[in-house]
Protein backbone atom coordinates (compact mmCIF):
# COMPACT_ATOMS: atom_id res chain seq x y z
CA UNK A 1 0.00 0.00 0.00
CA UNK A 2 1.27 3.66 -0.78
CA UNK A 3 0.16 7.10 0.11
CA UNK A 4 0.75 10.13 -1.73
CA UNK A 5 -0.37 13.74 -2.32
CA UNK A 6 -0.98 15.48 -5.48
CA UNK A 7 -0.35 19.03 -5.18
CA UNK A 8 -2.85 20.98 -7.40
CA UNK A 9 -0.90 21.39 -10.21
CA UNK A 10 -0.73 17.64 -10.26
CA UNK A 11 -3.51 15.57 -12.54
CA UNK A 12 -5.64 13.25 -10.21
CA UNK A 13 -5.82 9.88 -11.57
CA UNK A 14 -9.55 8.98 -12.83
CA UNK A 15 -9.94 5.80 -11.30
CA UNK A 16 -9.10 7.53 -7.50
CA UNK A 17 -12.87 7.46 -5.96
CA UNK A 18 -12.85 10.84 -4.06
CA UNK A 19 -15.81 11.28 -2.09
CA UNK A 20 -17.73 14.84 -2.24
CA UNK A 21 -17.02 16.46 1.50
CA UNK A 22 -18.84 18.25 4.01
CA UNK A 23 -16.81 18.83 6.88
CA UNK A 24 -19.16 15.77 8.66
CA UNK A 25 -18.47 12.62 9.83
CA UNK A 26 -20.10 10.19 6.99
CA UNK A 27 -17.74 7.31 6.51
CA UNK A 28 -18.23 4.81 3.60
CA UNK A 29 -17.45 1.69 2.82
CA UNK A 30 -16.09 0.94 -1.13
CA UNK A 31 -17.45 -2.84 -2.03
CA UNK A 32 -18.19 -1.86 -5.42
CA UNK A 33 -16.98 1.52 -6.76
CA UNK A 34 -20.56 2.58 -7.28
CA UNK A 35 -21.26 3.68 -3.60
CA UNK A 36 -23.05 7.46 -2.96
CA UNK A 37 -20.19 9.45 -1.87
CA UNK A 38 -22.22 12.69 -1.35
CA UNK A 39 -22.20 13.91 2.67
CA UNK A 40 -18.91 12.08 2.98
CA UNK A 41 -15.52 12.57 4.64
CA UNK A 42 -14.29 8.98 4.83
CA UNK A 43 -13.74 5.67 2.64
CA UNK A 44 -12.59 2.37 3.78
CA UNK A 45 -12.41 -0.41 1.40
CA UNK A 46 -11.21 -4.07 1.41
CA UNK A 47 -10.47 -4.11 -1.77
CA UNK A 48 -6.94 -3.60 -3.13
CA UNK A 49 -7.96 -2.82 -6.60
CA UNK A 50 -9.65 0.38 -5.86
CA UNK A 51 -7.66 4.08 -5.05
CA UNK A 52 -9.03 5.91 -2.42
CA UNK A 53 -8.64 10.03 -2.35
CA UNK A 54 -9.25 13.19 -0.26
CA UNK A 55 -9.18 16.47 -1.22
CA UNK A 56 -7.68 18.94 1.95
CA UNK A 57 -6.08 22.27 1.86
CA UNK A 58 -5.31 23.00 5.71
CA UNK A 59 -7.36 20.14 7.13
CA UNK A 60 -5.68 16.38 7.78
CA UNK A 61 -5.64 13.95 5.34
CA UNK A 62 -5.89 10.70 7.50
CA UNK A 63 -4.88 7.35 6.33
CA UNK A 64 -5.60 3.90 7.73
CA UNK A 65 -4.28 0.84 6.69
CA UNK A 66 -4.04 -2.89 8.23
CA UNK A 67 -3.88 -6.39 7.12
CA UNK A 68 -7.31 -6.43 5.68
CA UNK A 69 -8.19 -3.23 4.00
CA UNK A 70 -7.51 0.81 4.27
CA UNK A 71 -9.14 4.12 4.47
CA UNK A 72 -8.85 7.60 4.54
CA UNK A 73 -10.55 10.85 6.24
CA UNK A 74 -10.62 14.51 5.53
CA UNK A 75 -10.56 15.77 9.04
CA UNK A 76 -11.20 19.34 9.76
CA UNK A 77 -11.96 20.79 13.26
CA UNK A 78 -15.70 19.86 12.43
CA UNK A 79 -15.08 16.61 11.73
CA UNK A 80 -12.45 16.58 14.53
CA UNK A 81 -15.35 17.67 17.49
CA UNK A 82 -17.70 15.42 15.63
CA UNK A 83 -15.81 12.01 15.99
CA UNK A 84 -14.76 10.62 12.95
CA UNK A 85 -10.86 9.82 13.85
CA UNK A 86 -12.50 7.52 16.59
CA UNK A 87 -15.43 6.41 14.07
CA UNK A 88 -12.82 5.48 11.56
CA UNK A 89 -10.77 3.64 14.74
CA UNK A 90 -13.73 1.53 15.30
CA UNK A 91 -13.17 0.12 11.89
CA UNK A 92 -9.82 -0.20 11.72
CA UNK A 93 -9.38 -2.22 15.45
CA UNK A 94 -6.20 -4.17 14.37
CA UNK A 95 -2.81 -3.56 16.78
CA UNK A 96 -1.19 -3.29 13.71
CA UNK A 97 -3.36 -0.90 12.01
CA UNK A 98 -0.89 1.92 10.81
CA UNK A 99 -2.00 5.97 10.55
CA UNK A 100 -0.66 8.40 8.24
CA UNK A 101 -1.42 11.72 8.62
CA UNK A 102 -0.51 14.00 5.27
CA UNK A 103 0.53 17.43 4.92
CA UNK A 104 -1.76 20.02 6.77
CA UNK A 105 -1.55 23.13 9.03
CA UNK A 106 -0.38 22.42 12.35
CA UNK A 107 -1.72 25.10 14.19
CA UNK A 108 -4.12 27.68 13.21
CA UNK A 109 -5.46 30.85 14.61
CA UNK A 110 -9.31 31.07 15.82
CA UNK A 111 -11.95 32.89 17.13
CA UNK A 112 -13.54 32.77 20.41
CA UNK A 113 -16.79 31.30 18.50
CA UNK A 114 -18.20 28.22 17.95
CA UNK A 115 -15.58 26.70 16.79
CA UNK A 116 -13.56 27.05 20.23
CA UNK A 117 -16.40 26.60 22.39
CA UNK A 118 -16.75 22.88 20.59
CA UNK A 119 -13.39 22.36 20.49
CA UNK A 120 -12.84 23.42 23.59
CA UNK A 121 -15.44 21.39 24.92
CA UNK A 122 -13.75 18.01 23.45
CA UNK A 123 -10.29 18.83 24.29
CA UNK A 124 -10.63 21.41 27.35
CA UNK A 125 -7.77 24.12 27.15
CA UNK A 126 -4.98 21.55 26.69
CA UNK A 127 -4.48 21.98 22.82
CA UNK A 128 -5.04 26.21 22.64
CA UNK A 129 -2.38 29.13 22.95
CA UNK A 130 -3.69 32.33 24.21
CA UNK A 131 -1.50 35.27 23.44
CA UNK A 132 -3.25 38.63 24.54
CA UNK A 133 -6.35 38.93 21.71
CA UNK A 134 -5.56 35.92 20.12
CA UNK A 135 -6.03 32.11 20.35
CA UNK A 136 -3.79 29.27 18.66
CA UNK A 137 -5.38 25.98 17.94
CA UNK A 138 -2.76 22.97 18.04
CA UNK A 139 -4.39 20.87 15.52
CA UNK A 140 -1.39 18.76 14.89
CA UNK A 141 -1.53 17.91 19.00
CA UNK A 142 -4.95 17.04 19.01
CA UNK A 143 -4.90 14.75 15.73
CA UNK A 144 -1.99 13.48 17.99
CA UNK A 145 -3.76 12.88 21.12
CA UNK A 146 -6.57 10.62 19.03
CA UNK A 147 -3.80 8.57 17.35
CA UNK A 148 -0.42 8.71 19.49
CA UNK A 149 1.20 6.30 16.45
CA UNK A 150 0.25 8.27 13.74
CA UNK A 151 3.08 9.42 11.26
CA UNK A 152 2.87 12.67 10.16
CA UNK A 153 4.04 14.38 6.68
CA UNK A 154 6.36 17.19 7.82
CA UNK A 155 5.06 19.39 5.46
CA UNK A 156 3.04 22.63 6.45
CA UNK A 157 0.19 23.28 4.11
CA UNK A 158 0.99 27.16 4.87
CA UNK A 159 4.44 26.74 4.10
CA UNK A 160 5.10 25.15 1.74
CA UNK A 161 4.42 27.09 -1.84
CA UNK A 162 3.41 24.30 -3.81
CA UNK A 163 0.68 23.07 -1.52
CA UNK A 164 -2.52 24.52 -1.31
CA UNK A 165 -3.29 26.47 1.93
CA UNK A 166 -6.58 27.98 2.03
CA UNK A 167 -5.40 30.28 5.28
CA UNK A 168 -2.62 31.52 3.05
CA UNK A 169 -4.50 32.02 -0.30
CA UNK A 170 -8.27 32.04 0.26
CA UNK A 171 -8.85 30.36 -2.77
CA UNK A 172 -10.32 27.08 -4.28
CA UNK A 173 -7.26 24.71 -4.80
CA UNK A 174 -7.21 21.43 -3.13
CA UNK A 175 -4.30 19.06 -2.61
CA UNK A 176 -5.18 14.81 -2.78
CA UNK A 177 -3.61 12.67 -0.91
CA UNK A 178 -4.32 8.73 -2.35
CA UNK A 179 -3.89 5.63 -0.37
CA UNK A 180 -3.42 2.16 -2.69
CA UNK A 181 -1.82 0.13 -4.44
CA UNK A 182 -0.30 0.97 -7.72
Amino acid sequence: MKVWTLNPQESVPKEVIVPQQTHGNTIIEICTGQENLTDCDGLWTRDDRFLLGIKTADCAPVCFQDSEKFGILHIGWRGLVNGIGEKMQQIFTSPHTTVHIGPILPQFEIQKDFCFDELQAKFGNQFFIFQEEKIIFLFQKALQSLSPKAQFDPRSTFDTPSLASWRRDRNDLRNTTVIGKL
